[in-house]
């Protein structure tokens, strides 16, 4: 565990640190998903191109803008000042578009249970004990919110992706993490493991 970490949940005023953190930390190792600032999840891809946007900064703008309205949410983890890792959550609602293994999970209008769909880590920081926190600081929250339960979305084999780093397609987390904070399999999809840890509120 990285000795001065600390998690703290997404909020408006932590916008220019988490934008910092996506232009020069985020993806230092992995250019070709630096234009993404986790639009993907809600990328409107009937309307726009998904090129275009990660190339022109749009990505960047419209996120900016509504993380700043405080429509993004999630964990920061900084070490220090510094924000080393970031992890995108919310309930199951709010991910029913987009690039998410939420959208093919019952049931649809469950607002009950907290959705974990990304996990991002700098380079530096990884295998530290980033993600591990980031996902603890989620169910805490989750269960202090008086929510029945979290959801994570492990992948059960790694593509190949030209110009990606295999171990970038575990960003929804790998199994084990989940396993190891008392998450069981509650299902699957065709790609994913169903991952669910049920809370006693």
């Amino acid at each position: 565990m990285t000795e001065h970490l600390r998690v703290e949940p997404m909020t408006p005023g932590r916008t220019d640190e988490w934008i910092d953190f996506f232009d020069h930390r985020a993806f230092e190792d992995n250019a070709a998903w630096s234009g993404c600032y986790c639009r993907v999840f809600e990328f409107p891809h009937d309307t726009e191109s998904w090129e275009e946007a990660c190339e022109n900064n749009a990505n960047r703008e419209v996120m900016a803008a509504a993380a700043n309205a405080g429509g993004v949410q999630g964990f920061l983890a900084y070490d220090d000042d510094v924000v080393v890792g970031w992890c995108r959550s919310g309930v199951r609602t709010m991910f029913r578009r987009g690039h998410s293994g939420v959208r093919g999970t019952p049931p649809q209008g469950d607002s009950s249970t907290l959705c974990t769909v990304c996990f991002v880590v700098a380079a530096t920081h990884r295998r530290r004990g980033v993600a591990r926190a980031l996902l603890t600081a989620a169910c805490e929250k989750a269960e202090s919110d008086g929510l029945a339960a979290v959801e994570g979305y492990a992948l059960k084999e790694l593509p190949v992706e030209d110009g990606v780093p295999p171990e970038a397609e575990l960003f929804r987390g790998p199994r084990e993490l989940y396993v190891h904070l008392g998450f069981e399999v509650a299902g699957e999809t065709d790609r994913y493991w169903i991952m669910r840890k049920t809370l006693v509120n």
